[in-house]
Formats: C-alpha cells, structure tokens, sequence
C-alpha cells in the first residue's frame, strides 16, 4: 500500500484537516493582506463602473447596459475588491507583507 497523497482521505493531507467549505489558515493568512488594502482600496464610479483609482479597471458594474440597478452586499463589494487587487496590484501590496 502506498503512502501517496492521492491515496489519502482529505483529512490526512498536511493543512487539510478542516470542515469542507472551511479555508484553511495558510490560506487567510495569504488572504489578509489583500482583504485589509480592500478596507481603503481607492475607487471611484463614472456613472456605470465603479473603477479602481489605480489602474482605472472597473472592478463592479451598478447598474446592466438598460439601467436596471444591480444590488450588492458589502461582503460581495469587498470580495469583488479583494479579487480586483489580488489580481492586479499583487505586487503593491506584496511589497508591504513583512
């Protein structure tokens, strides 16, 4: 019998053992420093977009192409921001992590 990973249920796995849908630590602790820059992320809206004041991507729509208003949770605005400088500032942020 082997002892390979892809023999081993989840919970055996180093850093897996946790309830499904629960991230592990090494995880959120990856994913603090983006979520604490998302807290004062500079952004700014045209009217549609609501765009980073960095790199003026848009980062969420308010509203579809006809007007009809698109309703968001603060927690979905701050995953949508948390992705927006993940994704695209890494590096700034990356600089700051000690």
């Amino acid at each position: 019998m082997s002892n390979s990973y892809f023999e081993t249920p989840n919970m055996y796995v180093p850093l897996n053992d946790r309830e499904k849908g629960e991230l592990a630590q090494v995880a959120l602790d990856q994913l603090m420093p983006f979520q604490n820059a998302a807290e004062s992320w500079p952004i700014y809206s045209d009217g549609r977009c609501n765009r980073c004041k960095e790199c003026h991507e848009n980062i969420w729509f308010t509203t579809d192409p006809q007007g009809h208003k698109y309703i968001y949770t603060e927690d979905e605005i701050m995953a949508l921001k948390t992705a927006h400088i993940r994704q695209c500032h890494e590096r700034e942020i990356s600089g700051q992590v000690k």
